[in-house]
């Protein structure tokens, strides 16, 4: 068993409210970001760990803003597990598959009643120094200037490789976004759900156009390949099949697609999904390893590479994934 591996199990058992031997070196806050990361001692196998939540919608603290309670979730409590796992080692990456900016009483005030300069949710991100999130269907809940409010805040990029700006070639947003750790190039690819053309059609529509997730993303493949040595795919979407429309009758493909990403590009990893607020720890479709952290920071997906580089390239030799619950994690 790798010593990544190891570190997994122990961090498993602090979700679960037992001691984790690195947190007491942890009272430096997330705010110190994860860095490139080292090579090893050797400079030909490294290990690295990407780190994933999704629909967060708004739960920052523990705190549930309809019933005035506290609650056993949120960001607060997954900057406690992130800063445990940055502690054990630097090579990390952390994203985020989409829905943020809306969800719950917090979102909406900062988002609608008051909005922020920045808003909350995304200064949280920063602090925790998040590499990229895939742009979620509740992102244009209010309106396509919020998004852009938030998104100039964001110290990391919001990607959707098939979102396009309306009668265009040109992708709204960037399709992809490549990392370095322990000298390895990560290509994180993002995705998100085209439903967002029929629900939130009086704000996308003639504006954007939500293409075929897995056309879309052949279409970046060969580029994100050129520019990165592993890949992964972060998306907001789910395992699939099925929709919540008529997919016939509305011409939208389908919403929840991360199935067949897996089988049309068989070179990716890991793929980080969403939407669904499933929590799946560990899942193989078509030799591709799946994650999802479920909703509302309830749980911090975790995937772990270790690569060996032979012949000038990096070379995936062992990996795995699970999903640690923030229930019972102290909040940061």
């Amino acid at each position: 068993m790798s010593s990544l591996s190891l570190r997994i199990q122990g961090l498993r058992a602090f979700a679960g409210g037992l001691a984790l031997a690195v947190a007491a070196g942890c009272a430096s806050g997330s705010g110190a970001g994860s860095g490139d990361g080292a090579r090893g001692a050797s400079g030909d196998r490294v290990e690295i760990t990407i780190l994933g939540t999704t629909d967060v919608h708004g739960r920052i603290v523990p705190w549930d803003y309809y019933t005035a309670s506290e609650e056993n979730l949120g960001l607060a409590r997954v900057a406690t597990l992130v800063d445990s796992i940055r502690a054990a080692s630097p090579a990390v990456i952390l994203v985020d598959s989409g829905d943020l900016l809306q969800g719950n009483p917090f979102d909406f005030y900062y988002g609608v009643v008051e909005p922020a300069e920045t808003h909350p949710v995304i200064v949280s991100m920063n602090f925790l120094d998040y590499d990229a999130a895939a742009v979620g269907n509740h992102e244009f809940n209010f309106g396509i200037p919020a998004l852009e409010r938030a998104i100039a805040g964001a110290e990391f990029p919001f990607l959707g490789a098939n979102v396009f700006v309306a009668g265009t070639d040109s992708t709204a947003f960037p399709p992809f976004r490549v990392v370095e750790r322990a000298g390895v190039r990560v290509g994180i690819l993002g995705l998100t759900t085209p439903g967002s053309a029929i629900w939130d059609r009086a704000n996308v529509e003639g504006k954007l156009e939500f293409r075929d997730i897995v056309e879309s993303a052949r279409r970046f493949w060969p580029e994100l390949e050129q520019a990165s040595d592993v890949q992964i795919a972060v998306m907001h979407s789910g395992l699939g099949p099925g929709s919540s429309y008529d997919e016939a009758a509305t011409g939208v493909p389908p919403e929840d697609a991360g199935g067949a990403l897996a089988e049309a590009l068989p070179g990716l990893e890991a793929i980080f999904l969403g939407h669904s607020h499933r929590v799946v720890p560990a899942d193989t479709v078509a030799g591709v390893l799946v994650t999802q952290a479920g909703r509302w920071a309830e749980a911090l997906a975790v995937v772990s590479l270790a690569l060996e580089r032979s012949d000038g390239e990096w070379r995936v030799v062992d990996r795995s994934a699970t999903a640690l619950p923030t229930a019972g994690v102290p909040p940061d």
